[in-house]
């Protein structure tokens, strides 16, 4: 039997685990692969993940106004991200 999954996610949600999960692979991008921007794409009427990733450093770069069309509404997109030096800077004060 499967439980329901949106319950499930509603009873994790705001304890931290997304914010944790985004840390590492951030911390693994910049230190094991030495990429040298993390950068992401988000639906500005996602709030809870626009603050999840501000919560862990990602500044916005860039927008894109109405660049995605669904069920009639158009969503824009809100880009953000993070450079090697300013992850380097805020975690190790390098």
């Amino acid at each position: 039997m499967r439980k329901n999954s949106r319950s499930d996610s509603e009873q994790r949600r705001g304890k931290g685990y997304g914010s944790e999960m985004l840390e590492l692979a951030k911390k693994y991008a910049f230190e094991v692969l030495r990429v040298s921007r993390v950068s992401l794409g988000v639906f500005e009427n996602n709030p809870g993940a626009i603050k999840c990733y501000k919560k862990i450093g990602l500044t916005e770069i860039g927008y894109d106004k109405d660049c995605f069309s669904f069920n009639g509404e158009n969503w824009s997109i809100i880009y953000m991200g993070m450079e090697s030096v300013e992850y380097f800077r805020s975690t190790y004060g390098m």
